[in-house]
């Protein structure tokens, strides 16, 4: 589920069936040595 991509009637809907959540602390460094793409 993402958030961002519902509105907040499908928010409710979904913590209706399924009330967990991950919530995605910290930060990646943009120009580090390793690339992520």
């Amino acid at each position: 589920m993402r958030v961002s991509d519902l509105n907040w009637m499908q928010v409710e809907a979904y913590l209706q069936r399924d009330d967990r959540c991950i919530l995605p602390l910290g930060s990646t460094e943009q120009h580090g040595y390793m690339s992520l793409s």
